[in-house]
């Protein structure tokens, strides 16, 4: 998974158009970026990296780079 596939990703959680979400979005401004949206990110993630991200690190992610930074080397560019 590159970054860009990353993005379709969070647009398809928050059921937004395709291309919506471009990395830089602060996630308390993302509309339906709410507790449910996160527990179906934390499925997605488990799902394509075979391991939910450390709740702390999740905790202290703003935006959806930080969000793309959880998955490390495992996200290509």
């Amino acid at each position: 998974m590159n970054k860009i596939e990353f993005h379709r990703l969070i647009d398809e959680i928050i059921e937004s158009p395709p291309a919506t979400i471009t990395g830089n979005e602060i996630l308390s401004e993302i509309a339906g970026w709410d507790s449910l949206t996160v527990v179906a990110f934390l499925a997605a993630f488990d799902k394509q990296f075979g391991a939910p991200p450390p709740p702390q690190a999740l905790a202290a992610c703003r935006t959806v780079a930080d969000l793309a930074a959880l998955a490390g080397d495992k996200l290509a560019d």
